[in-house]
């Protein structure tokens, strides 16, 4: 690739396939180039036509698989840095545009872009759409062979390092060492890195790679507790105690990763070859093959270690169930009265029992779970009817009573799920009720109308229907059961045209007006009333008089609203041109110091309030 071309980089789309260095393609649509990044998605720049005049301008676009996520109004042959509104992508709309000249500073401004991408998602705890993010940064890197500039070698040393606090997070062991590994190559003293490989190698049982890792760190850095602490507990003699071990609670540079590590410090195991040291990495295959290989055994890796993960905790909870009958059963065996344990219950203790009836112990102090272990209730009953009529105190009427207890206690957790279940479910019903009516925003361009309703977090978007009848006239927005707005619109609306989403408690609605600058004063015809449980109008809803200060509010937000066209002043409606000549009067006598004609301009103006909406 020449290093002359053309780099633009988008920034801040809620899109996140739309951020990033968008490369020409070497096509060109209508005189100019065609850009393309590398999550596939297209900008290109594209002709429209005003349905009323018939005129042709031009705009850019950002798309992927034939969907317009973001566009522009320009007649450019280069997309404009700003001024960009949503279409059908996520919000916001991208922040800037960037244009740059040369090839390589592009590909470095998109890969820094998509790594701010990748630091926020990592700050909202979305760790694999961070690490995607800072895995495209890389590829853009490695795309425009920029390696030996420094300013790329030092952004890649922190996307490799940032890369494997993800995977540490995600306790992709394996990957984040490969990840520290590779920023250790850049960078041999880089202080995160170091740390972070110390810790993956640990996990691995790798102990004797993860000492070395911490004692290089101290060395460059001999003010770093962490690695003091962790090579600390790394050198603890296998004779020593685990409860004699050092604390690791402290260490900041851990928290959010596992909490019980099935590898202990002084647990010897064979230690596993890093992917990236596989034999097949030194028989000059192609890059591509290569990467394919590695996939594949990561996965695999990554497969095994999930499987063993349930296998143990499987296991764990199954001895602890066997545990908590054989008690309860022996104490009652000793005193005479209950049958052996194999023989209550003998599936549990067969070697196929052991396969089939793995389950949870009745939980003492937990939170509400999803789903209860109800199969262990026969258990119970079994084992309390043979101890009717025991005096009190004997040691088998004791473990009768606790039986009894826990069973009590598994009803009341499944009657507080139910109950918090049904109470949230009215609170969102009730939080709909409240959003009942026009919306709680307003907006107009001249050729769109803008509207936004606050609605409970837990709404999704595919909860909500929108749709059109009587031509455009009349508007139905329903939420599960729950009909937010239904009536004649203030205006005819394009019923082909309508564009909704639902993000951060807020469904947003853009509706393409049937008549272009036409002003609306609301989005129903008629104010809708809202009603509380006793049948009172809440007064909040009742319409208040639209003033000429609001009126004209109203107005300039649609003459000044960006909605891809300009206003044409021959195209308005015949009261909108009043409006527009009662204003600019306005405005020339407060300009020439005319109180007469400023008096006469004020008056025009009050006849537009008088209007009651």
């Amino acid at each position: 690739m020449a290093a002359t071309q053309q780099v633009i980089v988008v920034v801040g789309a809620g899109s996140r396939e739309a951020i990033g260095a968008f490369q020409p393609t070497g096509r060109t649509l209508h005189e100019a180039p065609v850009f393309e990044n590398d999550q596939r998605c297209l900008l290109s720049r594209e002709p429209h036509k005003n349905s009323k005049t018939g005129t042709l301008a031009y705009g850019w676009i950002i798309g992927k698989g034939g969907k317009p996520l973001y566009a522009v109004q320009s007649e450019a042959l280069t997309p404009p840095t700003s001024g960009w509104r949503r279409l059908q992508g996520l919000a916001p709309a991208p922040a800037s545009v960037e244009v740059l000249e040369e090839t390589v500073q592009g590909l470095l401004r998109g890969a820094t872009a998509l790594k701010i991408a990748g630091n926020d998602f990592f700050k909202a705890a979305a760790y694999s759409e961070a690490r995607e993010a800072y895995t495209r940064a890389l590829d853009v890197l490695d795309s425009g062979h920029s390696w030996n500039l420094e300013e790329a070698s030092e952004l890649s040393i922190v996307l490799f390092s940032n890369r494997a606090e993800v995977n540490l997070r995600e306790k992709r062991w394996d990957a984040a060492l490969s990840d520290a590994q590779s920023a250790l190559d850049k960078k041999p003293e880089h202080e995160k890195a170091l740390l972070r490989g110390a810790l993956a190698a640990e996990e691995l049982g790798r102990l004797q790679l993860a000492e070395e890792l911490c004692a290089r760190c101290l060395k460059a850095h001999p003010e770093n507790s962490e690695a003091r602490m962790l090579l600390d507990a790394l050198q603890v003699p296998d004779a020593v105690a685990p409860a004699e071990a050092p604390e690791k609670k402290g260490l900041k540079a851990f928290s959010g990763y596992a909490t019980d590590r099935s590898k202990k410090v002084g647990f010897k195991e064979p230690e596993q070859i890093p992917v990236s040291e596989l034999p097949y990495h030194n028989m000059n295959l192609p890059e591509e093959q290569v990467r394919l290989m590695d996939g594949f055994f990561q996965q695999m890796r990554e497969e095994k270690a999930k499987q063993a993960a349930k296998a143990q905790q499987e296991e764990k909870e199954y001895e602890a169930l066997k545990g908590d009958w054989k008690a309860a059963a022996e104490a009652g065996l000793a005193d005479g009265k209950l049958d052996p344990v194999e023989r209550l219950l003998p599936g549990a203790f067969s070697a196929k029992g052991d396969q089939e009836n793995k389950a949870k112990p009745p939980a003492s102090s937990v939170s509400v779970p999803k789903e209860l272990p109800t199969p262990s209730l026969a258990d119970i009953d079994a084992m309390l009817k043979p101890l009717e009529g025991e005096k009190p105190g004997t040691a088998a009427t004791v473990e009768a009573k606790k039986a009894r207890n826990r069973r009590q206690e598994l009803q009341q957790l499944n009657a507080e799920a139910k109950k918090q279940t049904k109470q949230r479910e009215e609170e969102v019903v009730v939080g709909l009720h409240r959003a009942c009516g026009e919306p709680s925003s307003f907006s107009q361009a001249a050729g769109e109308v803008y509207c936004c309703w606050r609605i409970p977090q837990c709404i999704k978007g595919r909860e909500v229907e929108v749709t059109a009848s009587d031509s455009g006239g009349n508007l139905l927005v329903k939420v599960r059961d729950v009909v937010l707005f239904n009536g004649p619109l203030f205006g005819k609306i394009r019923t082909n045209d309508i564009l909704w989403s639902v993000s951060g408690g807020e469904l947003n609605l853009t509706l393409t007006k049937g008549e272009r600058s036409k002003l609306w004063e609301q989005l129903g015809q008629v104010s809708s009333l809202r009603v509380d449980e006793g049948g009172k109008v809440d007064p909040s809803s009742v319409p208040e008089p639209l003033s000429a200060k609001d009126r004209m509010d109203r107005f300039r937000e649609m003459i000044e609203g960006e909605d891809g066209e300009e206003s044409c002043y021959d195209d308005l409606p015949v009261e909108t041109k009043r409006l527009v000549d009662a204003l600019r009067r306005y405005k020339h006598a407060r300009a020439t110091g005319d109180n007469n004609a400023l008096a006469l301009a004020e008056i025009d103006l009050e006849e537009f309030g008088r209007l009651v909406v």
